[in-house]
C-alpha cells in the first residue's frame, strides 16, 4: 500500500462513509535530534493503531495507512491493543530496515522502535594521541 496516498485514500473511505477522519498528535519523545512523533486516527468512535515516525508528516502518514489496513481487514474493535500497535509500527520500521551486518544501525533502529537511547563508550583506545 503506497504511504503517499494513505492520507488521500483515508479521506476518500471516510468520505464515501460520511465520517470525518481526525489525526490526534500524541506528542513526541527522543533527543532533539533523535525524535519520534506518534499520530493516530480517529474515525467516528473508533481509534487505530498509532503511527511513528522521525517526522509528523511521516507519522501522519503511517497512521493512515495503518487505519486504511485495519479498515480493510473489518476490524471491529474500538481500540487496538498496543500489541497490536507495536506489530504495525515495527513492520513499517522494518520496510527501510539497514543490513543486518551493519550493527551500529541495527541498535540505532532498534533504539529508535523502542524510545530508548543509545550510548557509545569507549572502552580502548589505540594509537598514537595525534592519530588514535
Amino acid at each position: 500500500m503506497d504511504t503517499e496516498n494513505a492520507i488521500s485514500k483515508l479521506f476518500i473511505y471516510a468520505k464515501d462513509h460520511g465520517l470525518i477522519p481526525r489525526f490526534e498528535d500524541l506528542g513526541d519523545e527522543g533527543a532533539d535530534h533523535m525524535k519520534l512523533f506518534t499520530q493516530r486516527v480517529v474515525l467516528g468512535d473508533k481509534t487505530y493503531p498509532n503511527g511513528v515516525g522521525n517526522t509528523k508528516k511521516k507519522a501522519k502518514e503511517v497512521a493512515a495507512q495503518n487505519a486504511l489496513v485495519c479498515l480493510n481487514q473489518d476490524k471491529n474493535t474500538e481500540v487496538l491493543n498496543k500489541n497490536e500497535a507495536d506489530i504495525f509500527a515495527k513492520q513499517k520500521l522494518e520496510d527501510n530496515s539497514a543490513p543486518k551486518e551493519n550493527y551500529f544501525a541495527l541498535i540505532n533502529e532498534y533504539c529508535q522502535r523502542k524510545g530508548l537511547r543509545q550510548n557509545y563508550i569507549e572502552v580502548e583506545r589505540r594509537g598514537p594521541p595525534h592519530n588514535p
